[in-house]
């Protein structure tokens, strides 16, 4: 269960608006929505960071130091790894094909004999950025002699966030451009115990622009 949470709160971090929400410095607020030159709607922001004052160079002798009695301690103290355990309702996912790749890790529950729910967080590689974001799914499930086929459906939506910083009138400018993905996806494939193969079919709307329909094979590991 700690490397779930640890994977989940890593990537819930890296979505940039999920970030900007819970970071009292930031702001999900002040974006304009523009086109780029590649046709893609992206959502800019333009924010003064603070006040650029060139250093100023102070010119001072350098003392000689009589080293031969020092000698550096450059021993640290190693902190133990993280000891990560399984626990049963997480899942690890992965389906990739078409120039795309999605993957992510979350919970997994059944509901009755038939039905599974999934929801996590994820990465999901675009045309030409790598978004990360939110999972929902679910499908529906027949058990035969421990094989368990199934058919789905599901979905992501993520964002993509860059940031660069200029000197403009005496003032640091930190200029953000942040973009969305959603993706809806049908599913048919077999689970046995704690491994399952999947092939999908992704619906793509990347900065308003649709996608092709793109076709991933895949799995999920559940523990």
């Amino acid at each position: 269960m700690k490397y779930l949470t640890f994977n989940c709160l890593f990537l819930l971090t890296s979505c940039a608006t999920f970030n900007e929400a819970i970071d009292p410095n930031d702001s999900t607020l002040g974006y304009s929505e523009t086109k780029n030159d590649k046709g893609e709607t992206v959502h800019v922001r333009k924010k003064v960071k603070g006040s650029y004052n060139p250093p100023v160079q102070n010119i001072t002798p350098t003392p000689i130091l009589n080293t031969a009695s020092q000698s550096d301690d450059t021993s640290s103290t190693k902190k133990d790894p993280f000891e990560f355990g399984d626990e049963s309702g997480g899942y690890l996912e992965f389906s990739g094909g078409d120039g795309h790749i999605h993957m992510g890790v979350g919970l997994s529950g059944e509901l009755g004999n038939n039905v599974d729910v999934k929801g996590g967080v994820s990465l999901f590689s675009g045309e030409n950025s790598l978004y990360t974001g939110f999972d929902l799914a679910g499908r529906f499930k027949l058990k035969i002699n421990g094989l368990t086929p199934f058919i789905g459906a599901g979905g992501h939506i993520g964002d993509s966030k860059k940031c660069s910083e200029s000197y403009e009138n005496g003032q640091i400018v930190e200029t953000c451009e942040k973009k969305f993905l959603s993706a809806l996806y049908s599913e048919l494939g077999v689970r046995r115990g704690s491994f399952a193969a999947f092939y999908r079919v992704y619906l793509i709307d990347e900065a308003d622009i649709e996608l092709p329909i793109k076709y991933l094979w895949g799995f999920n590991i559940f523990f």
